[in-house]
């Protein structure tokens, strides 16, 4: 082992804000709690109308505060991103928290293994009154894997925002200031293309529903967004690299969420891509038919399905003042197999 892979990294938090004065206080006192308090604290205020700037005065002393006029949340992530000066990033929502030893646990890692450039882990749900309900991994279900993950991240997003990425790792990618939201999934989608990845079981953070979540307050223009970047995935040359297989089942995946909105021709389309790219493909051949067949039937399938497992895996996690809410996180129709 190099003593480079040892040697102790800095650490920057980055902490984007707009409108969100008490709960950014919670976010910032998560950060500041830490068992391996981060070497600096970057609260980006994207001009809040608020009492978010008074609210921060408190920090001050321990927290760099950048105010700019209100670009949207990925140019404040990215004027942050800008400013930081650490080795390692953590991307923090201002309404979500990170777990006590979150920060030490994957900057171990980090320091650790010099081969892996991104940790990523799995969130408490929690209500608006900080209450667990659940674990993302219950509302999003499939594999979180380890390793170079391009294949598996091209049929969902699964990689939450506070994940701790190298700078160099990061290198000159931004995030994407036209897109409204999944404006995450574009950043790792680019990242994953030659960076190699570490799933840790334990939650790394705590993410917060609540009536203002773009998640729960504009779930169809989510769907939309999401849409947009895996049609992005298409034209990279690591998609190219994946097996016929691979890529067969994301344009299969692609097609059966297009279909959940309503867009059955261009679903169609994807269904036959995915048959010429896998001919032997039972799965890709019955949607393309039925496509064609009964498209309505179609639809309703996926929706029901889709409905049948949140409702399921919202039981799992137990009655809550947030269930209603909670259930919404599940955004991917689960056809893709």
């Amino acid at each position: 082992m190099s003593a480079s892979s040892t040697s102790r990294q800095t650490i920057s938090v980055v902490i984007p804000t707009y409108n969100r004065a008490e709960l950014v206080v919670d976010a910032i006192e998560s950060a500041l709690l830490q068992t391996r308090v981060p070497d600096e604290i970057i609260v980006v205020d994207d001009g809040s109308t608020d009492d978010t700037l008074s609210a921060l005065k408190r920090f001050r002393a321990s927290v760099r505060i950048i105010a700019q006029p209100n670009r949207g949340r990925s140019a404040a992530r990215n004027a942050g991103l800008c400013a930081a000066r650490g080795d390692l990033i953590v991307f923090l929502d201002s309404d979500d928290l990170l777990t006590a030893d979150s920060l030490e646990r994957r900057a171990r890692i980090l320091e650790m293994t010099p081969e892996v450039d991104v940790v990523y882990g799995d969130m408490y749900i929690i209500n608006a009154a900080g209450q667990r309900v659940g674990v993302h991994r219950d509302y999003m279900p499939g594999p979180r894997p380890s390793g170079f993950i391009f294949a598996e991240l091209a049929l969902r997003c699964f990689i939450l925002m506070p994940a701790m990425i190298r700078r160099t790792a990061l290198g000159e990618h931004r995030f994407d200031e036209r897109l409204s939201q999944a404006e995450d999934y574009d950043l790792w989608r680019r990242v994953a293309a030659g960076s190699h990845f570490r799933y840790v079981e334990r939650p790394v953070a705590c993410y917060r529903i609540h009536d203002t979540n773009t998640i729960t307050a504009q779930p169809q223009r989510m769907q939309e967004c999401e849409l947009e970047v895996q049609s992005r995935f298409f034209a990279m040359p690591a998609f190219g690299q994946l097996s016929r297989q691979e890529q067969s089942r994301v344009y299969r995946s692609h097609g059966a969420k297009r279909a959940a909105l309503g867009h059955v021709g261009v679903a169609r389309h994807f269904f036959a891509r995915a048959v010429r790219k896998s001919p032997s493909s039972a799965a890709s051949h019955a949607l393309l038919l039925s496509s064609v067949l009964a498209p309505r039937m179609l639809r309703r399938m996926i929706l029901e399905r889709r409905r049948v497992t949140r409702k399921h895996l919202s039981q799992e996690a137990g009655p809550s003042p947030a269930d209603h809410q909670a259930t919404d996180i599940s955004v991917q129709p689960v056809v893709t197999s």
